[in-house]
């Protein structure tokens, strides 16, 4: 649905230059070209608003959560990109948070005698399985305290539908939807740590898991043409490659199963997401060196994105893999961040090819950055210049200047794209293609 307030919240953008409220724009098989075009202008100009959320694809996403269909529509993102149902939600958004570059670094370890690819991702999946059950756990003790000790406002709960006919506050369970959302940090990470597994560990038996490990936890110090080699010439993730958008299909399909059967303490689904905020640098910093090459106390890869800067192919294969996988489960939120070079009239027409080839294959977000990697380097040396300058991070939009020196640079070490869709430059006929493939 859009009407003109639509269109004045989307001209306001460019007015007030503001990083919050983050603003969200749902794009269907019915949105006007003409919003299209305002939507794409604006993000070509820097503002990193508003994000694009796939009305389709999330409206299919909430009713295979059982989410009736007189509810499914009315839904925002809510902080960040996590799928609320307005005016009916207590739903405990962000939490628990996954670390899974550290959880394969665990496995590892101590599954060092895994004597096949399929037996360690296994082993992987009950991990995984396991630590999801435990964190959930936690977090349900988190919101027993909060009904024991009077949590949110009463107030606040005469607004949200059911709490009345219930009498019992948000905290205590009253909102018809009281979902909990882990959301999982580090997918691409793990997704290049693991075809770096797959082809040293066990196809080319280069070294044996323990002699991985050992190199990791030295952060790869004495081994730096190994880690030159998994850089430069091993698949990543973001590519188009068959073989991580395999990896990122079967992963994902672990971390939505380990949420299945699992519940808020007030019996509502487990739902996962796949967006960071600023998780990815914080974790980054706590956890050693992993397999895709990445160095100890350095950011994973940013919510649903490749790992920065490994995305060499174009931005036809970074949207192809992006959308690869299914992501309609994951109702938590999924971001996907894109980082374009500014290029006037070219970078609006394509985008919208971009957003509309996102749309066709499944793609439940898009928030695009539009700032040459230069501008950047300037905004660092020189942030009095740069106090405007916005960027998006994790699932929400930030001023560069105000951003701690590790998050910038993870925004820097972002692969900068063109704007054409395909290497021949047609961007409409790309779109068509790229769209016809449909996800799995």
């Amino acid at each position: 649905v859009n009407n003109e307030l639509t269109y004045l919240f989307l001209e306001s953008i460019a007015h007030t230059r503001m990083a919050y409220p983050g603003i969200g724009l749902c794009v269907s098989d019915e949105t006007p070209e003409d919003l299209l075009d305002l939507a794409t202008e604006t993000l070509s100009k820097g503002y990193s608003h508003p994000a694009i959320f796939n009305d389709n694809a999330i409206t299919r996403g909430l009713l295979a959560l059982g989410v009736p269909e007189r509810d499914v529509h009315d839904y925002v993102h809510s902080s960040c990109v996590e799928i609320t149902l307005c005016g009916r939600s207590g739903c405990w958004v962000f939490h628990p948070n996954i670390n899974l570059p550290k959880l394969l670094l665990e496995v590892m370890r101590n599954k060092s005698e895994c004597s096949s690819m399929d037996e360690f991702m296994e082993a992987f999946e009950r991990e995984l399985r396991n630590t999801v059950e435990v964190e959930v756990h936690e977090q349900r003790m988190w919101q027993l305290e909060r009904s024991r000790n009077g949590g949110g406002s009463l107030l606040a709960a005469c607004l949200v539908d059911d709490c009345l006919e219930t009498a019992r506050s948000i905290d205590e369970g009253g909102a018809r939807y009281n979902f909990i959302m882990p959301t999982f940090i580090g997918m691409a990470t793990v997704v290049d740590s693991l075809a770096a597994i797959g082809r040293l560990v066990f196809a080319e038996q280069e070294l044996t898991m323990a002699e991985l490990h050992r190199a990791l936890m030295a952060d790869l110090e004495e081994h730096q043409a190994l880690r030159e080699r998994i850089v430069n010439k091993l698949p990543h993730f973001g590519n188009n490659e068959p073989e991580t958008d395999g990896l990122m299909q079967t992963v994902s399909g672990m971390a939505a199963r380990s949420c299945e059967g699992l519940s808020s303490l007030h019996g509502d689904k487990a739902v996962p997401g796949m967006y960071s905020y600023l998780e990815h640098v914080r974790k980054g910093e706590q956890t050693p060196a992993t397999p895709d090459g990445r160095r100890a106390h350095t950011a994973f890869s940013a919510a649903a994105s490749p790992v920065q800067g490994r995305d060499i192919s174009g931005t036809t294969a970074a949207i192809l893999s992006s959308t690869c996988w299914n992501q309609l489960p994951f109702m938590g939120g999924v971001a996907i961040n894109l980082t374009l070079q500014p290029e006037g009239a070219q970078t609006r027409e394509n985008l919208k090819a971009i957003i509309k080839t996102l749309i066709a294959r499944g793609g439940l977000q898009l928030q695009v950055s539009c700032v040459a990697k230069e501008t950047l380097l300037a905004a660092r040396d020189d942030p009095s210049s740069y106090r405007n300058l916005l960027v998006r991070i994790g699932g929400y939009s930030d001023y560069f200047t105000s951003l701690s020196p590790a998050v910038q640079d993870e925004i820097v070490a972002r692969t900068a794209q063109r704007a054409n869709l395909a290497c021949d430059g047609d961007s409409a006929q790309a779109s068509s293609r790229a769209a016809s493939r449909t996800t799995p």
